[in-house]
């Protein structure tokens, strides 16, 4: 599993990678405990924000993290998701953008 080459920062990154950098379980990002936070799928639509502990990037930081499932020591972590390799054509995504229901 891995994150679009061109997306360094992990941005459009939605895979199922749930566990921090050392290993800590990530928090549901709608959950409010044991680490409170303002990063809400509703206000956060296209970021792929959900009822999951999936590792995501919705602040545009360096790359995808999560909230600590197990306390708040430390609050927040990076995941370790690799870069695909240019030439991949099975990122963890069907599609980097929202759909556009503009047009509709």
């Amino acid at each position: 599993e891995c994150r679009f080459w061109w997306d360094e920062e992990g941005t459009w990154y939605r895979g199922y990678a749930n566990v921090s950098r050392s290993g800590f379980p990530c928090q549901k990002w709608t959950d409010q405990y044991p680490n409170q936070h303002s990063n809400e799928p509703e206000e956060n639509p296209y970021s792929g924000l959900g009822d999951h502990n999936y590792c995501r990037n919705p602040d545009d930081d360096e790359q995808p993290w999560c909230y600590n499932a197990l306390g708040v020591e430390p609050r927040w972590e990076y995941c370790d998701v690799p870069l695909c390799e240019q030439t991949s054509s099975t990122p963890s995504t069907s599609t980097p953008y929202p759909k556009d229901t503009t047009t509709e």
